[in-house]
């Protein structure tokens, strides 16, 4: 993981992940998701307000939306959703998931990418069965940032972390 720490004076104090990346043995295995739990948790105790990231690299463009990270603004937003409006004509889908989606992708709240990564029905996608959320935003770049002052954002970030860790709850999606 490579870090850098911010602490501009009078402003709030931030810390951007350049990178984030597991070699194949470690993946799969929840361990992203306690480095990252700790991280915040130290982030928080040392004052830290923001964790921006990148977010693209394979999988980062779905995962971190998992995580509860959000577009830095609405260009960002408006950006991103449209960017996956060519993704989304190119799957078979029943209309009524079809018009959810394409709500969320007309949506000007930033949350929209939350539910858009929680989306869970089965689509094929150059042969792999995936969830529509994650078709959708894989392979997707974008600016992203943890806001720990959002109380929102903080318990995503929660939950998703001690779903894999602890056996907690799954989200639930179309």
């Amino acid at each position: 993981m490579n870090r850098v720490f911010h602490h501009p004076v009078g402003g709030p104090a931030s810390v951007s992940h350049a990178s984030f990346t597991l070699n194949q043995p470690n993946q799969g295995k929840h361990l992203a998701r306690q480095i990252l739990g700790e991280s915040i948790s130290f982030y928080e105790s040392q004052g830290f307000h923001e964790v921006d990231v990148h977010a693209g690299l394979d999988v980062g463009g779905y995962a971190w939306a998992k995580y509860g990270f959000l577009p830095v603004d609405a260009r960002e937003t408006q950006t991103l959703l449209q960017a996956l409006r060519p993704k989304l004509a190119r799957l078979s889908l029943e209309p009524a998931v079809r018009s959810k989606v394409e709500t969320l992708l007309t949506s000007q709240d930033p949350q929209s990418l939350w539910a858009i990564a929680d989306l869970e029905t089965p689509v094929e996608v150059d042969g792999r069965n995936l969830s529509l959320g994650k078709a959708l935003l894989l392979g997707e770049w974008w600016q992203g940032r943890l806001d720990l002052e959002d109380a929102a954002v903080r318990e995503r970030f929660r939950a998703y972390v001690s779903e894999g860790i602890q056996g907690g709850p799954k989200s639930a999606g179309i």
